[in-house]
This record gives structure tokens, C-alpha cells and sequence, in this order.
């Protein structure tokens, strides 16, 4: 008799201990979860001053920031803001970055150009293996923003590359002049892009 009720404490002792594991992780989830919603509705407020910024993402954990771009890696509508693409590589971590570097691609098709441009920038800071065909792609979008971050990305390794100079050159030949593009264009004319290519004679 005092065996089988030893056997029916212990049973309630392990389903009771059970049931507040359980709940703290599903209170643990909430946490993170509602702490991923207030980072993506702060990244995506319309002005936030650097220093404020930089303060306010201590209050976010690795989990959350985690959380945070794992949803937007999800989501093809809403077509994620320009502003929360740009400060995307703020909550940068090593468990994110390949969700961040496909929330990066598919965005640069965004009707938003900060946010195509944002996409070439972000990419380039993760160091993402396909970062100078993007770039080139972008050589044709209608946003000088945009074609300045493709000119700025390719720019180095154009210098060390006759055919990609060539292309540059053509684009500069296409666009030059043009009010539109002034911004691209004046830096392409900054790294001398009149010049011959390299190792042209």
C-alpha cells in the first residue's frame, strides 16, 4: 500500500515537474517572440538618431535578433521597409547570417531603392560569393543610389580587371551627363574611368 502510493507521489511529482519545464519554454518562446515584434517595429521606425539606435539594440538578446530576421526571411508581402533593410546588419549574428543574406536577395528586387541599395551594401558586408553579379545587374537599375552602390562594389576589383573596366566605361558612356545619375557618374569620374583599361596599350 505505502509502495504504490511512494509510486503515485512520484508520478504527480514528475508530471507537475513536467508540466513547469513545458511552461517555462513556451514562456521563454513569448518572451523571444515578443521581443523579435518590438525589434522589428523599432528597426523599421522612420527616424532613429545613431546613438539611440546603438542604445536600444542592447535591450535585444542573440535570440531575438535571431527571431527577428529568421521571420523576414519568410515574408515576400509586406515588402519589408527600406529602413529596416538598411539597419538589418545591426542585429548581425553568426546564427543570422544566411537568413540576412536571403532576406538581402530577395530584396533587392524591392520596389524600394534604399532597400535594393541596402541589399548590395549588406550583402558586401557578409561577404556574400555572388555579391559581383548582383552588383552588375544593378548596373541598369533606374535609381542613381542603387547604380552608385553597384559602381562603388565593382570599383576595386574593375581596376584589376580589363572587361569589367570595359563595362564600367560603357555604362559611363551610356549615362554621363545624364542629371539623373549624377552621383554614379561623378564617381566613376573620381576613379578616372576615362582612363584606359588595365593593361590596355
Amino acid at each position: 500500500m505505502r509502495q504504490d502510493a511512494a509510486r503515485f507521489f512520484l508520478t504527480i511529482i514528475v508530471v507537475v515537474s513536467c508540466m513547469l519545464v513545458g511552461g517555462t519554454r513556451m514562456t521563454d518562446a513569448n518572451k523571444v517572440a515578443d521581443e523579435a515584434d518590438r525589434l522589428l517595429v523599432f528597426l523599421s521606425s522612420e527616424e532613429i538618431h545613431p546613438l539611440v539606435l546603438e542604445k536600444r539594440l542592447q535591450e535585444y538578446g542573440a535570440a531575438s535578433r535571431n527571431e527577428a530576421v529568421a521571420r523576414l526571411a519568410k515574408v515576400f508581402e509586406p515588402v519589408p521597409s527600406g529602413k529596416l533593410i538598411t539597419r538589418l546588419p545591426y542585429i548581425l549574428t553568426e546564427q543570422n547570417k544566411s537568413d540576412m543574406a536571403f532576406v538581402f536577395v530577395v530584396n533587392l528586387r524591392s520596389p524600394d531603392p534604399e532597400a535594393r541599395t541596402s541589399c548590395l551594401y549588406g550583402l558586401q558586408k557578409l561577404n556574400y560569393p555572388a555579391l559581383d553579379d548582383f552588383a552588375l545587374l544593378s548596373l541598369r537599375d533606374a535609381n542613381d543610389q542603387v547604380v552608385y552602390a553597384a559602381c562603388y562594389i565593382l570599383l576595386p576589383k574593375a581596376k584589376q580587371n580589363a572587361g569589367l573596366w570595359r563595362t564600367l566605361q560603357n555604362l559611363y558612356a551610356a549615362r554621363k551627363g545624364k542629371q539623373e545619375f549624377y552621383m554614379s557618374m561623378s564617381l566613376l569620374e573620381a576613379h578616372g574611368i576615362e582612363r584606359p583599361a588595365p593593361g590596355a596599350k
